[in-house]
């Protein structure tokens, strides 16, 4: 894989994953609401969290 020099897309990059209005519930407990999220070619993105959390 080769190295990414810069984890800052380029203006206008194109989006290789875009999500919108996540929500996630347990039960009747909302852990997440609304949740945007949008990963360019060339960026870089770690998920972190403990186990057993949904990831």
């Amino acid at each position: 894989m080769p190295a990414c020099p810069n984890s800052v897309p380029a203006p206008g990059a194109p989006h290789v994953l875009e999500a919108d209005g996540i929500q996630l519930k347990f039960g009747n407990r909302v852990l997440l609401s609304d949740v945007y999220l949008r990963v360019q070619t060339g960026q870089v993105v770690g998920l972190l969290g403990r186990n057993g959390c949904g990831k």
